[in-house]
């Protein structure tokens, strides 16, 4: 499953419900989902709102058992004793001629800050912070995303990681750059290709 699923390679983890025996998170990535439910103490009925999930039905990866969602939510969710659950959605795969991997690490970002990945070529916006891509949050200063490339692979690229504020009217108001120079980097002309990073650091 994780060779199948992002989200369990990329994706950052949020807990969606928690007792003394049961506990469930889900593991997210673009539009990949992985569920997990785990019972350790007897049988029991639990409700999940907001799972994450998309609305229908989702078979379970276990036990073959059938789990609707409706408007967001799981409810009455029966688990038998020391069971467990996994519902697993399997997002589209970035295809392209070149597929780069960005990572950065080592920046904690404070709730409605998003990172990007601003460059010299098309697919990284030329710059421009309106078109830069955005990275994934994974955990509290790791944040990823896959970034398909066609016109530019093959060239050399300069590109920093930008932190900008989601909901901004403009993305470079109030924008943290790096205090260094561009990173540069010879791109291959296809497959996939993995650039991590700490910020502030070549």
């Amino acid at each position: 499953l994780r060779q199948m699923n992002r989200a369990l390679a990329y994706g950052s983890h949020h807990q969606k419900y928690i007792c003394d025996t049961v506990y469930a998170f889900i593991r997210s990535y673009r539009q990949s989902r992985v569920l997990t439910l785990i019972n350790q103490g007897e049988a029991t009925s639990i409700c999940i709102d907001h799972c994450d999930l998309p609305d229908g039905a989702h078979r379970c990866l276990l036990s073959d058992e059938i789990v609707h969602v409706e408007s967001g939510s799981i409810r009455s969710l029966f688990l038998p004793a020391r069971t467990a659950r996994v519902l697993s959605v399997m997002g589209e795969t970035v295809e392209a001629p070149l597929v780069a991997k960005f990572q950065l690490n080592n920046f904690f970002t404070q709730l409605g800050q998003v990172v990007v990945v601003s460059g010299d070529v098309p697919e990284l916006g030329d710059w421009d912070l309106r078109r830069a891509p955005r990275l994934e949050f994974v955990n509290a200063d790791t944040w990823f995303n896959e970034i398909p490339f066609a016109i530019s692979a093959g060239q050399p690229i300069c590109f920093r990681f930008v932190v900008i504020w989601d909901h901004a009217p403009d993305p470079h108001d109030g924008a943290c750059h790096e205090n260094l120079l561009p990173r540069r980097f010879k791109l291959p002309i296809t497959g996939r290709v993995k650039l991590e990073h700490d910020w502030q650091s070549f």
